[in-house]
């Protein structure tokens, strides 16, 4: 093949590779791209959902609270008129729930009169059960009777203690409530931590050395509502900052089992269980002179005032600081505040020595007694923790912030009944 021939090829190779390239242009001119339009719904509105449908016995709320308004009990009798009516071979009379609830049945029973009052409240809880209360608000804590109430069976059971009391008003038994209340506090302030501090002392501790303290802080006191069976709830409120709040615990009786249900109660738990100073260097402020362990009262003073005690110038005088001196959760709780706020708590037993730490008994009418534990550490000026001691009634009143934190750390409130309708 001659040179004329080879550049003939090359030349037509060339050519047709630009034929090629000139018709790919054309069609990727000529050929309009496909453009897709995509619509959101964002700004459209959401379509609505679907509505839950209600339970048939669900919204009869009302219908569950007339049911125990309704529902007859015996009435309350005093015991002069129970025997009137045994004589007489009477029947029991009857009244309506809510004519119990109005005659002020649980404010003289169960000491409520002092509570705002809430009034009745239901509860849906499934299916056609709810639980129907009767409520009076002690600061933030609502308390009063619960029932368990099926309006479609049209049935109705006590849930605790004080609707129990409704259902059968006539063996009611007050004291027996009472008492109640007061061993779970005690038990509750008696909560000890692997320090040997109790929880009594912590909450004594937490709040005489607040850091920012207003006029209005201090101590509310326990509620303590029974929830069913041995389950209760205890509620330890105050104020702080001027705002009230409360630790929340539950308490069961029969394991004297305690569990913090909010945070509160959660941070007294993890300072007791924080806490460093060990029992063995607790100040102890009883006089040397006091046995705490002897069982009969009258045997708690040794030595020279055991004699003194019995003599019939000292023995009311003796009994009044022995109903303080006895009562040991109240006494361990400050001995722990104190603990925290001496230096060395090895001074109290030099105080003590030097007699600048010692109990005072002094009265005006031989029954109520003034009852102090004056204490001067660094010899700056005494001070003191106070209480006033009723022999009549055998009651502690407190008299100073201290001894009144103390208190209230470790005993129920005071409560006070309603005078009986006429």
């Amino acid at each position: 093949m001659n040179k004329r021939q080879i550049l003939y090829l090359v030349l037509s190779f060339v050519v047709t590779m630009v034929v090629l390239l000139g018709v790919a242009l054309t069609v990727l001119l000529l050929d309009k791209p496909q453009v897709k339009v995509v619509w959101t719904k964002g700004t459209e509105p959401a379509k609505a959902a679907k509505k839950v449908k209600r339970g048939k016995w669900e919204g009869k709320e009302k219908q569950a609270i007339k049911m125990v308004m309704d529902l007859e009990v015996l009435a309350p009798l005093t015991e002069e008129d129970k025997k009137k009516r045994r004589k007489k071979n009477e029947e029991p009379e009857k009244i309506a729930m809510a004519k119990l609830v109005k005659d002020g049945f649980f404010e003289q029973k169960f000491g409520l009169a002092d509570f705002e009052g809430v009034g009745w409240r239901a509860f849906f809880l499934k299916q056609s059960y709810y639980f129907v209360s009767y409520q009076r608000a002690d600061g933030l804590v609502n308390m009063g009777p619960t029932w368990l109430v099926d309006v479609k069976k049209r049935k109705i059971l006590p849930k605790n203690a004080m609707a129990r009391a409704a259902m059968n008003p006539q063996q009611i038994n007050p004291k027996g409530h009472f008492e109640r209340e007061r061993q779970i506090i005690g038990s509750i302030a008696n909560h000890s931590f692997p320090s040997g501090v109790k929880l009594g002392g912590i909450m004594l501790i937490h709040f005489a050395t607040l850091e920012s303290q207003i006029e209005d802080d201090r101590i509310v006191g326990w509620t303590i509502v029974h929830d069913y069976g041995n389950n209760y709830r205890a509620y330890f409120q105050w104020i702080e900052n001027g705002e009230a709040t409360y630790a929340d615990f539950e308490y069961d009786f029969s394991k004297r089992a305690l569990r913090g249900r909010n945070l509160q109660a959660a941070n007294f738990m993890n300072l007791g269980r924080d806490f460093e100073i060990s029992s063995e260097n607790k100040v102890a402020i009883l006089p040397k002179s006091y046995d705490s362990k002897a069982e009969r009262l009258k045997d708690r003073w040794t030595g020279p005032a055991k004699k003194q005690c019995r003599s019939k110038d000292h023995r009311r005088q003796c009994n009044a600081m022995a109903t303080v001196l006895q009562d040991a959760a109240q006494i361990e709780a400050v001995e722990w505040l104190l603990t925290v706020l001496a230096e060395d708590p090895q001074a109290f037993e030099a105080c003590q020595n030097a007699r600048r730490c010692k109990w005072f008994a002094t009265t005006d009418d031989d029954n109520l007694f003034k009852i102090e534990y004056l204490y001067d550490l660094d010899m700056k000026g005494e001070e003191k923790v106070a209480w006033e001691v009723d022999l009549k009634k055998r009651q502690i009143i407190p008299k100073n912030k201290i001894s009144e934190m103390a208190f209230l750390a470790v005993h129920p409130k005071q409560r006070s009944s309603s005078p009986a309708p006429k």
